[in-house]
C-alpha cells in the first residue's frame, strides 16, 4: 500500500465455514465467486444432425475477424462527466457495440473503499444475496461487503482516506472487549454542496453509535472527519457472531460500510 501497489486475493464461493478465509489485513481486497443472471449460449449438434440448446463456458477457437472500435468519452468536452462514465454523461447511441475507456481519479488507496462501500447488498431481484449452500439470505461473513456495483464504484460520493498509519489503531484494537472509538475522514467526490446522514443497523450485542450523524460539504474535495464507537452490551445474547452496518445516504449517493461481530459469550459469564 505504500508503494501505491493495489493487492487483491481471490477467495472460492464454496465456504465450507464462515471463517475458512482468513485475509485479516484490512488493506487486501478479498473478490469471491458468485453466480450470475447470465446464460452463455451454445448449440450441440449430434452425428444425425440434430440440435439442442444449452449452455458453456467454453470458448470458440475461431473467433470473427470483426473488429470493434475504441471508443474514449473524455474526448466529450461539452460533459466533465464524461471520462469517467458517469451515467447520463455519455450517449448511448455512440457507444452501444464499441468498447469503451473509462477513466478514474481514484488514488490506488481509494479503490478498495470505493468498491467495498459502494457494493449492492440485494441482487437484480432487489432480494437478499442468498447463500449458495442453503439458498438462504447470506449474512456478512458469507458475502463481505456484497456484489460489485462497477457504475457505483466509479463515482461513490465519498472516499475514505485511508494511510498505513490508520490501520494501527485498528489492528492494536482487534479482540479488546471495551469500549472502542475509530475515527474516520471522507473526501466528497461526489457534488459540491452535499449532506450525507448516518444511518446505523445495530448488530445485536453491540451498540454502535456515530458523532456527527451528519455530514455537510461546502465543495468538491471537502474533507470531514466522524467518530465511531463500538460498546459491548451488558448482557450480550448466546450467539456467536452478528453483523450491522454504517451507511452514509445523501439525495443521490449510498456510501456503506459493514459490520461484522464476533462474540465470545464466554468473557461475560
Amino acid at each position: 500500500m505504500e508503494k501505491g501497489i493495489f493487492v487483491s486475493c481471490s477467495a472460492g464461493n464454496r465456504g465450507p465455514l464462515n471463517y475458512s478465509l482468513e485475509n485479516e489485513s484490512p488493506w487486501v481486497l478479498t473478490a469471491g465467486a458468485s453466480t450470475i443472471d447470465r446464460k452463455i449460449r451454445a448449440s450441440a449438434m449430434l452425428g444425425n444432425n440434430q440440435i439442442f440448446e444449452g449452455e458453456s463456458a467454453y470458448q470458440p477457437k475461431d473467433f470473427a475477424s470483426t473488429l470493434f472500435p475504441l471508443v474514449y468519452p473524455g474526448s466529450n468536452k461539452s460533459d466533465d462527466n464524461a471520462p469517467y462514465c458517469a451515467p447520463e454523461s455519455i450517449n448511448k447511441t455512440d457507444v452501444k457495440g464499441k468498447i469503451v475507456l473509462c477513466y478514474t481519479t481514484l488514488a490506488d488507496a481509494h479503490v478498495l473503499p470505493a468498491i467495498v462501500t459502494t457494493a449492492d447488498t440485494v441482487n437484480l431481484e432487489n432480494k437478499p444475496i442468498e447463500d449458495q449452500q442453503n439458498l438462504l439470505p447470506a449474512d456478512v461473513f458469507a458475502t463481505g461487503s456484497g456484489n460489485v456495483n462497477p457504475s457505483a464504484a466509479n463515482n461513490p460520493g465519498l472516499i475514505y482516506d485511508i494511510v498505513p498509519q490508520d490501520y494501527i489503531p485498528y489492528l492494536c484494537g482487534l479482540n479488546y472487549t471495551n469500549r472502542r472509538k475509530y475515527t474516520r475522514t471522507v473526501t466528497n467526490v461526489g457534488e459540491a454542496n452535499w449532506v450525507y446522514t448516518a444511518k446505523i443497523v445495530q448488530p445485536v450485542g453491540v451498540n454502535v453509535a456515530v458523532e456527527p450523524t451528519m455530514l455537510k460539504f461546502s465543495e468538491l474535495n471537502h474533507k470531514l472527519t466522524y467518530e465511531v464507537m463500538f460498546s459491548p452490551l451488558v448482557n450480550p445474547p448466546n450467539i456467536s457472531n452478528s453483523q450491522g452496518s454504517l451507511t452514509w445516504t445523501s439525495e443521490k449517493y449510498s456510501v456503506r460500510s459493514p459490520i461484522a461481530v464476533i462474540i465470545d459469550t464466554r468473557l461475560f459469564q
